[in-house]
Order: C-alpha cells, then structure tokens, then sequence
C-alpha cells in the first residue's frame, strides 16, 4: 500500500512538474522565435509541449529505463489500431462538417485568437496541433502514467463504452481531464474552469486509454488526438474565409 501511495504521488508531481517548467521554458525562449513566429501565436505552445514531453522521459530513462518497453513506441495491433484510428476520423468529420455548415447557414462567425486566415499562423497552428500536441500529451498523459500506475498495482479493468479500461487508464483520464483546469497551486486559486471542456476531456481521455491499451501503442491515440485537434482549425479557416 505505502509503495502504491509512493508511485501514484510521484505520477501526480511529475503531472504538475512537467507543465510549468514547459511554461517556464516557452516564456523564456519565446523572444528568439520571433522571426519564425512574428505574431506569437504557435511557436510558445510548441516550445511548451516538448519540454513537458521531455520530462517524463528523461525521469523514466534516469530512474527506470526498462519502463519505456511498456510505453507502446512499437506498431502494436496495427488492424485494430487503423479501425480505431478510421471510426474516429469518420466520426470526427461528420461532426466538424456538420458544425462548419451549421456556423455558416446561420451567419455565425466564432471569435479566434489569431488570424487564421493568414498562412504563417494558420501552418503553425497545424504543425502545433498536428505534430506536437498528440506526441506530448499522450506521453504525458497516456504511456508515462499507465505504465507506472499499472506498475503500482491499478491493474483491474472495467467496462467504458463497453470497452475494457484499466484503473490506470481510467485515472490517467481523470488526470488528463483535470489539467484543462487552470490552477494557481501557490494561490489555492481557480482562474479557468469550464464543465463542457472537463466532460469532452474526459472522455477524449477515456477514449485515448481504451484505444492505448487495445493497440498496446502509442502510435494510435497520438494520431486520434491529432485528427481531433487538427479538424477544428480547419473549420475555423473555411469559416473565416467565407467571412
């Protein structure tokens, strides 16, 4: 029990680390970026996302190297992989197809951030939400805390969208959710909350740990996380080239 206690404590430190110090980093490093990224709309989140990867793994290769032959960096069940990966897609596009056609019909125009019809930005912004959110998260969330959870004994399963799920993949999910909340640890201070995107994590991250632990890869819930990231920029620009 006081070994299961010690490994769950040390997920959750490495889940609060890992983020700050990619902020730490990105704020630092921003400014020599300037040229790549003139309006600062892509390259902070980039810099960010690798740090946080970055962590974790370099605390498993100090600490317990053999640990990475349980993180799926392998093609795993490639068949059930690519039906995973496909559903979703399909899923996915209906969704953003129907939203798109649903924002234009009625003459919505959603606010963005950034100029999204402007081709540095809106390559950033694809390459950020293609290439290093999924890769980053699901170290982060996906291999790094399943492999020393299921390591510390949460190892049952339980059925979810009527899919086996283990406590590792169903607290991993539970993390992954909770750290779409903005939290000021020092301050005891909640300065971003929102119900609808805790539910849509949590179960974007349920699904993630389903499709992991299904494919025993990585590989698949980074290329889900991806298309799922990916599809909404690419609404937003049809929307805001119509408009």
């Amino acid at each position: 029990m006081k070994i299961r206690f010690l490994l769950f404590s040390l997920v959750i430190l490495i889940l609060i680390i890992a983020p700050r110090l990619g902020t730490l980093t990105a704020d630092y490093l921003l400014p020599y970026f300037d040229e790549i990224d003139p309006d600062r709309i892509f390259m902070w989140g980039i810099i960010h996302h690798i740090v946080q990867a970055l962590v974790p793994v370099i605390f498993v290769f100090i600490w317990k190297r053999k640990l990475f032959e349980t993180w799926g960096f392998s093609t795993g069940d490639i068949k059930t992989g690519l039906r995973w990966v496909l559903w979703f897609t399909l899923v996915w596009v209906a969704i953003y197809t129907g939203l798109t056609a649903y924002n234009i019909y009625f003459d919505i125009n959603p606010y963005v951030y950034y100029d999204v019809t402007n081709f540095r930005n809106l390559l950033g912004e694809l390459t950020f939400r293609g290439l290093i959110v999924g890769p980053s998260e699901e170290i982060l969330f996906r291999a790094f805390p399943i492999s020393i959870l299921l390591l510390a004994g949460f190892s049952k399963d339980y059925k979810i969208f009527n899919q086996d799920i283990s406590q590792a993949g169903i607290i991993s999910a539970i993390l992954f959710a909770l750290a779409h909340i903005g939290l000021n640890i020092i301050a005891f201070e909640v300065y971003h909350f929102n119900i609808v995107q805790l539910i849509t994590s949590l179960g974007f991250g349920l699904l993630y740990a389903i499709v992991y632990q299904k494919t025993k890869s990585i590989y698949y819930p980074m290329i889900i996380h991806a298309i799922s990231d990916v599809l909404p920029v690419l609404s937003l620009f049809i929307i805001k080239t119509i408009y």
